[in-house]
């Protein structure tokens, strides 16, 4: 007999809704989902400060060329080319970036 995707996903429904857990199952469970969780929003919130890190350098960066080209302190093609220069590095930069 073929059973069908939706039959096989009813069917595993049927089976799960007869599953109990007792309270230490049901409480273990939870606090590895806690635990997993914490662990994921540590990870994310990380790797958004190192994005803002990130943006903020090129921010700085931009900016310190930006003013030496609208003061005259070096040609314009010499400040644009270092204002973009961050445009072709294939990877962030690590220098001095926050641990």
């Amino acid at each position: 007999m073929v059973i069908g995707i939706l039959g096989l996903f009813e069917q595993v429904v049927l089976a799960w809704a007869g599953e109990r857990l007792n309270e230490e199952q049901a409480a273990l469970i939870r606090d590895n989902l806690l635990a997993d969780l914490a662990d994921y929003t540590r990870t994310t919130q990380e790797a958004a400060d190192r994005l803002d890190w990130r943006t903020a350098a090129i921010g700085r960066t931009r900016r310190k060329w930006a003013e030496k080209a609208f003061e005259d302190s070096v040609p314009d093609d010499i400040a644009k080319e270092n204002n973009m220069s961050w445009l072709s590095s294939s990877a962030p930069s690590t220098v001095n970036e926050p641990a």
